[in-house]
């Protein structure tokens, strides 16, 4: 994930829907540019969300949901 190119994209008021189906792998940057980009987004009053998340990932993410 990029956060060069989410990010902007939020700022500038659009929606965000990032397939997540062909990642495999994702660390604590990415989770990161997630979360940020999340927050961006609540202040932005725009859509943020994941939709088709790998399997990897999705434990990753439910991992990290423990610590937030």
């Amino acid at each position: 994930m990029y956060k060069r190119q989410i990010l902007p994209l939020i700022e500038a008021g659009h929606e965000v829907h990032l397939n997540l189906s062909k990642v495999e792998y994702m660390d604590s940057s990415g989770i990161s540019v997630l979360i940020e980009s999340k927050k961006l987004s609540e202040q932005k009053n725009t859509k943020f969300e994941l939709v088709e998340v790998s399997k990897p990932v999705e434990k990753v993410l439910a991992m990290a949901r423990k610590f937030l």
